[in-house]
């Protein structure tokens, strides 16, 4: 993550890098931000999202979050409104998926998912 940051620092001055990883060592929230990786979409893996994140924080790494809605497998309505409740606290919040298993944007899931989030 270092190298990569001196990088893009280097070579896209005046703008700021902006690095993802999800593979580092101590330190590296120096340079990156990170998310919890590939997950799914059930309400196991939007429990330990938090608890990641929560950890992630301890341990230094404040711009960390999950892929919202699961990376596999398309979530019901509810679990996605729950992973978006959860996700707006986490300071990488993104909606993110494989692609594979329908689309994920709140208003696929119907007036009453869009009306919570």
């Amino acid at each position: 993550a270092r190298a990569t940051y001196h990088g893009l620092k280097k070579y896209c001055y005046p703008k700021r890098p902006f690095v993802i990883t999800r593979s580092a060592y101590a330190g590296a929230q120096r340079y990156s931000s990170t998310w919890t990786g590939d997950n799914v979409a059930t309400w196991e893996h939007l429990w330990i999202a938090n608890v990641q994140a929560q950890r992630l924080a301890m341990s230094g790494y404040s711009f960390a979050g999950s892929d919202i809605g699961g990376f596999a497998e398309q979530p019901q309505g509810e679990l996605f409104a729950r992973w978006i409740q959860l996700g707006v606290f986490h300071t990488f919040c993104r909606v993110h998926s494989s692609g594979d298993h329908g689309d994920q944007e709140p208003w696929e899931f119907g007036d009453a998912i869009t009306d919570i989030v």
